[in-house]
């Protein structure tokens, strides 16, 4: 069984990494249900947080497995996980710690605080991060593109001069549908996503990754 559960714990790292996560459809959801999270075409700062509180309940959701695998129940408490994970999380949004709301022998539930608007976590519910991978993912392509941009005209160009050159589809946050933020400086480049509230879903300095 130990086994097992710290092979569950490889796996949701894996597909964390991966981008491949099913949807959060923990107690009380209902996936029919209006979507609490948008106001018009205003982006909330529960919704500009999502992601990272998804990343959040998806590390302590690892945590579990790897708690499971050492002592063959799950941690009853919150405290415990941080222990494990050596790390404090709180919700980006409220900056509230996170619960054990439920344990028991074969199952658990950790919903953010302010759960249903964020996500919760528990066997079979993982937290859904599609913005933010699908964000980086398009981050690393312009990175790509500006590396191109650079080896033929030995300078980094802005989006729309990386698009005439042909580099590149043009690309949004698909988080706020906003441009990406290319700044420019002598033989360096910054590109940031421009999510409008705290976090974002990174940077990229000269082709280093701030997630990485």
């Amino acid at each position: 069984m130990r086994t097992v559960m710290l092979a569950s714990a490889v796996f949701v790292l894996s597909a964390m990494l991966a981008g491949c996560t099913n949807p959060a459809e923990g107690p009380g959801f209902d996936s029919n249900q209006p979507d609490r999270l948008v106001s018009g075409a205003q982006v909330t700062i529960a919704e500009v947080t999502f992601d990272e509180c998804a990343w959040n309940l998806a590390r302590l959701y690892a945590a579990q497995a790897m708690y499971y695998g050492s002592h063959n129940c799950y941690a009853p408490d919150i405290e415990s996980l941080y222990q494990l994970l050596g790390d404090t999380l709180t919700c980006p949004w409220t900056r509230e710690w996170y619960e054990v709301a439920f344990c028991g022998p074969d199952s658990f539930w950790i919903p953010c605080p302010n759960y249903p608007l964020h996500p919760g976590a528990g066997p079979g519910y993982y937290p859904p991060m599609k913005d933010l991978y699908t964000c980086r993912s398009q981050m690393r392509s312009i990175a790509s593109s500006e590396a191109m941009f650079y080896g033929r005209f030995n300078r980094y160009g802005t989006m729309q001069e990386m698009l005439d050159a042909g580099l590149g589809p043009y690309m949004t946050c698909p988080g706020c549908g906003y441009d990406y933020i290319i700044e420019l400086g002598y033989q360096t480049y910054t590109l940031n996503c421009p999510m409008p509230q705290h976090p974002s879903h990174g940077s990229v300095v000269d082709g280093m990754f701030s997630w990485e």
